[in-house]
């Protein structure tokens, strides 16, 4: 359910012209060091190294970092990154949230992330890109736990901005890891010489190597630009001559579509067609492209400007437009169903509106799917906000942090909004009262949480649909928990057979999973994993909805009591 721009998990292609520093990557590649960590500032060329050590070894995952400050939604991205890769990889951070709030979270989750990533049977690299993003402490102490506790088969190559953490020094001085500066990644004499097809020591004394500053020059010098007084402006002033000079050279129309366009940090030719009005948004994009004018294609029918020349675009943009175009965008993607792509600009543009709408359209499928991490950002957005809560984001917020076990808040939710909410709109009462449930389970007792389900249970109209399923799993749950075992067997076979009998399969298959987790606390080890055999066509969004519930867990217990360690540990 997370939208990930492809780009992100693809190992970047060479451009023309790019030169291939194969000393660095003998460097890397031929150390005993299990960590690389390769730093420098904007336009040192951290992400051309990487790309190519990526390219020169058969097997590797790429994950560009984009400030996944949230462990669970690191975690997600990780993995999507190491399956674009290795697709029977299969890893589930959500399987994990029962245990959040242990003080030995971090190092349950990366054991059982490193234990999944070593049934991985060849050795490979795993390329982060831009850890310099990442600033939430959980994450950080997940990364440092995998440099600590490497997989076996796995060399991990980062790329930052910002110098080695003090954290990382321990690993350096015994060799576990090689650090490369900004001095090792700027760009020798030699290679100035290459680059530009001539030698020219003012040039090399003035950038110091810096290989951003190089390759402008050779746009200049293939544009016949003169380049002999560039040496007398500072550093600052090559940076705007370089891009007023690029501008310069652009039509009118080009120069209003880059200053619009540049508050995207993806650019959709079909969604830039919409927004800013026009019909030839893809032509202009390739003609950047084809050029070198700072633009790269990332995937087909995706584009990104360069850091620094969208930074410097921003800067020449009216900030009022720029937030017109952003709703615009919004609404573009919440009509196409793109809700992650939505939300995002939703909140950049302060669109709070249409984010509540975002939100009540789409909460319950990310529910389903497992995607909560998604769903924090959104209601902090509004939370930051301060926008006035309504019965219906309330119970949906309530919904929200009753399924991440935050008890606390979601009963502050619910209980806010059950006064508000009009008695007609029946899904609503009952998803309230659903999570009410599960807080009375947690804050007061089973025998509370399990009468006011009976409740629920007696009004419902159809006993057989995906809403009965949410209220009695609960009841379930609670029998299982509460040492009730055979009448949860009993309440269980029951729900199947008035399934069967209405003909709803895919309710009745869900109940038939949860059996396996009767089996469990019954003590029938191998019944618990036939029901979860058994079950295995079930999607992927069915699979997560229903380990929310933690059959999961249980099954490999169960594998793992039966003596089949290599299938719990999967």
């Amino acid at each position: 359910m997370l939208n990930i721009p492809s780009a992100r998990l693809t190992i970047p292609k060479a451009i023309n012209g790019e030169l291939v520093r194969h000393k660095l990557i003998d460097a890397i590649l031929n150390s005993p060091a299990k960590a690389v960590y390769i730093h420098g500032g904007a336009g040192y060329g951290k992400t051309t190294l990487l790309s190519q050590v990526a390219r020169n070894v058969e097997k590797a995952v790429w994950l560009s970092l984009d400030g996944e400050n949230d462990i669970f939604t690191f975690v997600d991205t990780f993995c999507a990154a190491v399956k674009q890769t290795f697709p029977e990889f299969d890893f589930s951070a959500s399987e994990y949230l029962p245990f959040c709030e242990k003080n030995n979270f971090i190092s349950i989750l990366a054991g059982a992330l490193i234990s999944t990533i070593e049934n991985i049977l060849v050795n490979f690299i795993v390329v982060m890109n831009d850890l310099h993003t990442i600033v939430e402490e959980k994450v950080k102490k997940l990364i440092l736990y995998l440099i600590k506790h490497p997989p076996k088969n796995v060399k991990f190559c980062f790329g930052s901005r910002e110098t080695l953490p003090q954290d990382l020094l321990p690993f350096k001085i015994k060799g576990n890891l090689i650090e490369l500066t900004q001095n090792e990644l700027a760009f020798t004499r030699e290679e100035i010489t290459n680059i530009l097809g001539f030698c020219d020591s003012s040039i090399y004394d003035y950038t110091e190597g810096w290989p951003l500053a190089i390759c402008f020059f050779k746009v200049l010098l293939e544009n016949s630009k003169p380049i002999s007084n560039i040496s007398s402006y500072s550093k600052e002033t090559l940076y705007t001559y370089l891009f007023n000079e690029c501008i310069a050279n652009l039509s009118p129309d080009m120069v209003d579509f880059l200053k619009k366009s540049a508050c995207f940090d993806e650019l959709e030719a079909q969604m830039l067609d919409e927004v800013l009005n026009k019909k030839d948004t893809k032509l202009m994009l390739e003609s950047l492209v084809s050029r070198n004018i700072f633009t790269v294609k990332t995937s087909e029918g995706f584009y990104r400007y360069h850091a620094l020349f969208r930074s410097s675009l921003l800067d020449m943009a009216d900030k009022n437009e720029t937030s017109i175009l952003m709703q615009k965008a919004t609404r573009y993607y919440f009509d196409h169903k793109q809700y992650s792509r939505a939300a995002k600009y939703a909140i950049d543009s302060k669109d709070y509106k249409l984010l509540h709408k975002i939100i009540l359209t789409c909460y319950r499928d990310y529910i389903k799917a497992g995607n909560f991490s998604e769903l924090g950002i959104w209601f902090k957005a509004l939370d930051d906000a301060s926008v006035v809560a309504d019965p219906l984001i309330l119970v949906a917020k309530g919904a929200y942090l009753s399924f991440i076990g935050n008890f606390v808040q979601a009963n502050a939710c619910l209980e806010a909004a059950i006064p508000l909410m009009n008695e007609n709109d029946k899904l609503l009462y009952f998803e309230a009262m659903i999570h009410k449930a599960r807080v009375l389970r947690n804050f007061v007792s089973f025998e509370q949480s399990n009468k006011l389900l009976d409740e629920l249970i007696e009004k419902l109209d159809n006993s057989a649909d995906e809403l009965a399923y949410s209220v009695v799993i609960e009841k379930l749950y609670n029998l299982c928990w509460n040492s009730q075992i055979d009448e949860a067997y009993t309440l269980a076979r029951h729900m199947i057979e008035k399934c069967a009998n209405a003909g709803n399969i895919k309710v009745k298959r869900w109940f038939e999973r949860y059996l396996c987790t009767i089996c469990f606390f019954k003590g029938n080890m191998k019944k618990s994993v036939y029901y979860y055999e058994k079950l295995l066509d079930l999607n992927e969004d069915e699979q997560n909805f229903l380990g929310v519930h933690s059959t999961a867990i249980y099954v490999a217990k169960a594998y793992q009591m039966m003596g089949d360690r290599s299938r719990s540990l999967s």
